[in-house]
């Protein structure tokens, strides 16, 4: 199966009820396109586990232990900096494939749409990989758009569109 455009009702329901997931949008050929560029950002699943210290220190170096002013619970939500040891900004290493992901013409189309207005703009890209065992994923929730209600000179405030595009199951 090809990638889609979103449907009206799908873009209704985002600027209704302010979520919509939208199974199919780009098609899983060109997500698996984008596993090698993807191999350049991240370690493999098995590379880490075979050696979750040492890959961490080829691929990051010897950071320095993390200082909290928290200390968070073994169990339950908290926000733990080893969630965000394994993340990247845009753009990617690699031969674009993962690049053109963040721009892809069925995610533009849907972000035009849904936003009532062809000026989009990307101004941040995060591509992030979680390891079993190296921590407690587990947080509270939260959302991001505290940086995203900016007014704009001529223009009605600026409106977040956050998604997220899962390139692999994991166990």
């Amino acid at each position: 199966m090809g990638s889609r455009l979103a449907t009206d009702e799908e873009v209704e329901r985002w600027q209704t009820e302010g979520w919509v997931l939208l199974e199919g949008l780009v098609s899983t050929e060109e997500i698996d396109e984008a596993t090698p560029d993807l191999n350049k950002v991240f370690p493999t699943n098995d590379e880490y586990q075979a050696d979750p210290e040492g890959v961490t220190e080829r691929w990051k170096g010897r950071p320095p232990p993390a200082k909290e002013d928290f200390v968070w619970p073994e169990e339950g939500p908290g926000f733990r900096p080893q969630q965000h040891v394994w993340s990247q900004t845009f753009p990617f290493p690699g031969a674009g494939a993962l690049n053109r992901l963040c721009v892809h013409a069925s995610v533009v189309d849907f972000a035009e749409r849904a936003l009532g207005d062809p000026d989009v703009r990307l101004y941040q890209i995060h591509a992030s990989a979680k390891y079993s065992g190296l921590t407690n994923y587990e947080q509270p929730m939260h959302t991001d758009q505290n940086h995203s209600w900016l007014p704009a000179v001529g223009k009605p405030p600026w409106w977040n569109l956050e998604g997220f595009l899962y390139m692999t199951d994991v166990t």
